[in-house]
């Protein structure tokens, strides 16, 4: 039964990572909050309890990813990432129309005025079922990654502000109490903090770059070959 397991790369880098980095935060803000008098210990763990911390950060990495469809997601839209006029490096408009023209003559429907987040399924699912995808789920998965990245990475930034701001931390190291200042705490809080804005930049960009293959795929479909795989899925359904 174990055999049947299939672990992805996108198990691992989607989920497995971005849930230990949030694992951790909780961690931190666990001990802030409830124990923070008790000095950090390292100890030797069993290998049962490393796979105990694997589930665990296995299933924070899907919370994570939850978390990242509510807080990121919504605050930049389709038409954000690549319809934008302002933005410089956006689609041109010559291309969106040519999509909503040919969209328009594969589906028999008037889309001209389209909102830029349906087009964009449109073009996705018409390049998909053309089996055109490109480098579609690489920058899927790196999109997942990075959205996890930036929120765990900034929950750990929030925790370890907690930390600094409650007194009395402390790591013992075999029979020794060092006390941790706040400039080492600092020291981690800017590095968790950039670490958040730089995942951040980095899924902005792939999931701009999602979008625009997904156009520029449609729009390259030879002929009417997207509009025949359509025609010939509504003669099978």
């Amino acid at each position: 039964m174990l055999r049947d397991i299939k672990v992805t790369l996108y198990d691992i880098f989607g989920y497995l990572l971005p849930g230990a980095v949030f694992l951790a935060a909780i961690a931190v803000l666990f001990w802030a909050i409830y124990i923070p008098q008790t000095p950090l210990v390292f100890v030797q763990l069993t290998i049962e309890t490393w796979v105990l911390i694997l589930l665990l950060a296995y299933f924070s990495g899907h919370i994570v990813q939850a978390l990242g469809n509510l807080l990121i997601e919504p605050f930049f839209s389709i038409k954000s990432l690549a319809f934008s006029k302002s933005r410089a490096d956006s689609l041109p408009d010559a291309l969106v129309q040519s999509a909503k023209s040919k969209a328009s003559a594969m589906l028999g429907v008037d889309l001209k005025d389209i909102s830029p987040e349906w087009l964009y399924r449109i073009c996705d699912e018409t390049v998909v079922q053309c089996g055109a995808i490109g480098d579609r789920e690489v920058y899927q998965y790196r999109e997942g990654f990075y959205r996890g990245l930036t929120v765990s990475f900034l929950m750990l930034f929030l925790s370890l502000v907690v930390r600094t701001a409650v007194p009395g931390t402390s790591l013992k190291l075999s029979d020794t109490l060092q006390a941790i200042n706040g400039l080492v705490l600092l020291f981690f809080i800017l590095i968790s903090l950039a670490g958040s804005l730089l995942a951040f930049l980095r899924y902005r960009r792939f999931a701009r770059y999602r979008v625009i293959q997904a156009i520029i795929g449609f729009l390259a479909l030879q002929g009417s070959k997207g509009s025949k795989n359509f025609q010939d899925g509504k003669e099978e359904a």
